[in-house]
């Protein structure tokens, strides 16, 4: 009997030893693969195996194919070790798992994978439900060059992953609840990335694919992941699509996007069914020159949400904080359309945006170079976009209040809808915002000055409502005013407007205007006096013109080709007037009038228009042009008129004056019941006094002196006829 045992003992024996021989493993393995190449159907190899009972498993050249005899998995060599004994325990503890050199490649034409075959031999029909008694712990898993390659023909996408050396380090596994517990990952080298096309599933396979996703419902498969730590060092993360266009080299192409050189670490994350958390510390920079140095927040990432708070982003000349987050329904087709599908929430508190950024993602702002302040709470699509309570800084403006925009980056066909609450700007600052504003060379924008704006700014850029109170350095302006600026025509307005002692004179640069002060309504185009086409409706309770400040003026008509047409009533302490109808036209140097007037009174000397204490009062029929009764040229008639020189007064029921030119000869005539009086020659009218004081100086010189003030040669015949002038000495 004990030679039994010694013989049975020394067999057991021999096997185990002849187990441990690496060239009976490595035959004992290759009998397993051909018989399961052959159940399988595709090739199963394994070039040799390592094996100990008590605590280490190890292949080298581990190679599966396809159907197609394509790769399907290959590995370098697959090293495990386990805690001794462990065939006899419950408790299994996979103390590591190695993997070097390995490749993976799934692809597929049609629905089904080109591992499908796989899984269809060891599918089991009939699910067992009990529980295993078996606890597995796994330890660490070390991967070295692992190439995983997932080439999508049938819906059009292609995913390669990569990794140089990842290194796990895990304090607890259980595989039967799907928890696991990690210390640390080591990233070296990870890549990601995908190259998306037009797939070989047709348009009635896509429909059914939609549907069945929108109305198949999840099944639950709860798992739980912690780490503590994860290490990345120079990863890539790349997307590109099938495009007729090559890849913009000098902007950020959403189509064709590389962010590479990333590292960082991120702590504390927490995997949970489908929702991702953690704190990460990274930093990267896109192949367009798109610099993050810096990217830390508290992250949040599932199907239908990535969330940044506690953000804190620096890039090369931008700081932005503190709370970002982008909703979308699918994350890869709303990806593709981001401007339109992915809707943003931002909280940005303190941040400092630089043009310079942004135009790497929007072009047309890179002549702007500006650094903006930026406060305000962000809602909605980057073509639709919200931000409440903004406050925008950069160089001299300032914007604050609700601000809505659409069709961005597109400035030429940006839509605002603004509610300012206080926001100052000047017209250097607006002409980068509004290009079209540096071709109105009349009126001068730039002697507006600081301009603040309190109320609603609605439209575009070149088309647009402003309905608000304007201060400005010449003068208030509250408006509600449509104003179109087209880019090559003459910019058109319309609406109602109200000044208070704005200066009209410097904005048009006409000295004979000073302040104005006016509430109306208006309609028209062209901002020159040359192009300027409007009407007006509306008072004035105030203008300065020629020196003298009118008060009360109403008026309604038109102005077009210098001329204003229309109607106006003054109600001024120096000048009444009851009805004025007819045409005023403005040249350089002096006005013409055209036009009808019942004046009750007017002081001339007071209204700056003679030197001598003179009013008259009357009606008027005036043709006529001229600053000055030197210029004087045309007719003018009055008719049941009293006239006034130094308390003075004279009554006549007609008078006409007229005055004509031929060559250098004026002729100057005077017609009324009393006198009829003419002059012709070379002379000056606002000289001819002193031209008489001199002529008799010369005679009388002791009784007669001479004028002070230099007389120009005067030559001239007049003729004077009168009747009954009593009154008029």
């Amino acid at each position: 009997m004990s030679r039994v045992i010694i013989v049975l003992l020394f067999l057991i024996f021999s096997l185990y030893g002849l187990l441990h021989v690496p060239s009976v493993q490595t035959w004992l393995v290759k009998k397993a693969t051909t018989s399961l190449s052959k159940k399988l159907n595709t090739k199963v190899s394994i070039e040799s195996v390592d094996f100990s009972f008590f605590y280490k498993l190890q292949f080298k050249k581990l190679l599966i194919e396809d159907r197609s005899k394509d790769t399907l998995l290959y590995a370098g060599s697959v090293l495990v070790n386990v805690n001794d004994w462990f065939f006899v325990k419950n408790n299994i503890t996979l103390k590591n798992i190695q993997l070097d050199d390995a490749i993976v490649h799934l692809h597929r034409r049609s629905k089904e994978w080109n591992y499908q075959f796989i899984l269809d031999y060891f599918s089991n029909p009939k699910k067992d439900n009990r529980k295993s008694d078996l606890v597995l712990d796994l330890k660490k898993l070390r991967i070295k060059n692992l190439q995983f390659i997932s080439s999508d023909y049938w819906i059009g996408e292609d995913m390669n992953v990569s990794i140089k050396d990842l290194d796990v380090h895990i304090k607890h596994t259980d595989f039967n609840k799907n928890e696991f517990n990690i210390e640390e990952i080591n990233l070296t080298k990870p890549l990601f990335s995908l190259y998306n096309y037009e797939g070989t599933r047709s348009p009635e396979e896509k429909k059914k694919i939609v549907s069945e996703t929108t109305h198949q419902k999840k099944e639950k498969n709860e798992m739980l992941i912690s780490i503590k730590k994860i290490n990345i060092q120079d990863g890539v993360f790349m997307n590109d699509e099938l495009t007729t266009r090559k890849k913009y080299i000098d902007r950020f192409d959403e189509l064709h996007f590389k962010f590479d050189k990333i590292n960082g670490t991120i702590e504390n994350a927490i995997f949970k069914n489908d929702q991702f958390t953690a704190k990460a510390i990274l930093q990267t920079k896109e192949s367009c020159g798109f610099d993050i140095k810096k990217l830390e927040a508290n992250v949040k990432m599932n199907a239908n949400v990535m969330e940044f708070k506690n953000l804190d982003i620096i890039t090369n000349k931008s700081r932005i904080g503190n709370y970002y987050a982008m909703h979308f329904m699918n994350f890869n087709d709303d990806m593709k359309n981001f401007i339109t599908n992915v809707k943003l929430e931002g909280d940005l508190k303190e941040s400092n945006v630089h043009t310079d950024d942004i135009a790497l993602f929007a072009p047309e702002l890179s002549d702007w170079h500006r650094l903006v302040q930026v406060n305000g709470l962000v809602s909605g699509t980057i073509d639709q976009l919200k931000i409440k309570s903004a406050y925008l800084k950069t160089n001299q403006t300032t914007i604050k209040g609700d601000l809505k925009l659409k069709n961005i980056p597109d400035i030429d066909k940006l839509y605002l809808d603004f509610n300012s609450t206080g926001s100052t700007t000047n017209v250097n600052e607006l002409t980068q915002f509004i290009p079209s504003l540096s071709k109105i060379k009349q009126p001068q924008l730039s002697r507006l000055g600081n301009i603040y704006f309190k109320g609603n700014f609605t439209g575009f850029t070149h088309n647009f409502v402003a309905d608000g109170n304007i201060n400005t350095d010449l003068g208030n302006i509250q408006s509600d005013i449509k104003i179109e600026l087209p880019e090559n025509g003459v910019p058109t307005y319309s609406g109602n407007l109200k000044t208070t002692r704005f200066n009209l004179g410097e904005f048009i640069d006409n000295k004979l205007f000073g302040r104005i002060s006016l509430d109306g309504s208006i309609k028209g185009s062209g901002f020159t006096i040359k192009d300027m086409k409007n009407g007006f409706n509306g008072v004035l309770p105030q203008l300065e013109f020629n020196g003298y400040n009118y008060q009360n003026i109403k008026t309604n008509g038109s102005f077009k080709n210098n001329t204003f047409t229309g109607s106006i009533s003054i109600l001024d302490s120096n000048l009444m007037v009851k009805n004025l109808a007819g045409e005023i036209a403005f040249y350089p140097e002096k006005i013409g009038f055209n036009l009808q007037a019942d004046v009750e009174k007017a002081n001339l000397k007071n209204l700056h228009l003679s030197k001598q204490n003179l009013s008259f009062g009357g009606k008027f029929n005036l043709n006529f042009s001229g600053s000055n009764i030197d210029d004087f040229l045309g007719q003018a008639e009055i008719f049941d008129a009293n006239l006034s020189n130094n308390n003075n007064k004279l009554s006549f029921e007609k008078l006409i004056l007229s005055s004509s030119m031929e060559g250098d000869i004026k002729n100057l005539s005077l017609v009324s019941n009393e006198v009829n009086a003419s002059i012709i020659g070379k002379f000056k009218i606002m000289e001819l006094p002193d031209a008489f004081k001199l002529f008799l100086h010369k005679y009388y010189p002791s009784y007669i002196n001479e004028p002070k003030k230099y007389i120009s040669n005067q030559e001239f015949d007049f003729d004077i006829k009168t009747n009954n002038i009593q009154d008029y000495l």
